[in-house]
């Protein structure tokens, strides 16, 4: 119908397989490189109008042991020989689309005494991930 809109019609079962462009650096962007993948749902996934409201998945089947995962919305996985499985799960379309998720070597922490939670999500080396902590919890406390 135009390049943001496709009509599909059909019974049973549709597979749509489509290409997207996964270097682009950034908060609102989806990157995916030999060191960590960042993923922007609103980016990548189609969605169908009338069906917005329903419970979304979103399934990572071949995931090399040893990296980790964040993400607002809840997950879940499974180690199968070499690869893991991880699995996101939101309410609905809107929930899924509006959290960002990092895969990769990762370091996670909360800043404390933040209302609401702040969670810090950073990747890189040791020593600049404890730069980033220290940082952060200066500015937690000056908050």
């Amino acid at each position: 119908m135009d390049k943001l809109t496709w009509r599909i019609t059909g019974n049973g079962t549709i597979t749509v397989r489509y290409s997207t462009y996964w270097d682009e650096p950034g908060p609102f962007a989806t990157q995916l490189n030999s060191e960590h993948a960042f993923i922007n749902p609103a980016m990548i996934l189609m969605y169908v109008p009338d069906r917005r409201a329903e419970n979304e998945e979103i399934a990572m089947p071949d995931v090399p042991s040893g990296v980790a995962s964040s993400g607002r919305i809840p997950s879940y996985s499974g180690v199968d020989g070499a690869c893991a499985r991880i699995y996101f799960a939101a309410t609905s379309y809107d929930a899924l689309i509006d959290a960002p998720i990092e895969l990769g070597k990762i370091d996670q922490f909360d800043l404390p005494g933040m209302t609401p939670p702040v969670s810090v999500v950073c990747m890189g080396t040791n020593g600049r991930r404890k730069k980033l902590r220290k940082s952060c919890g200066e500015f937690a406390r000056m908050s």
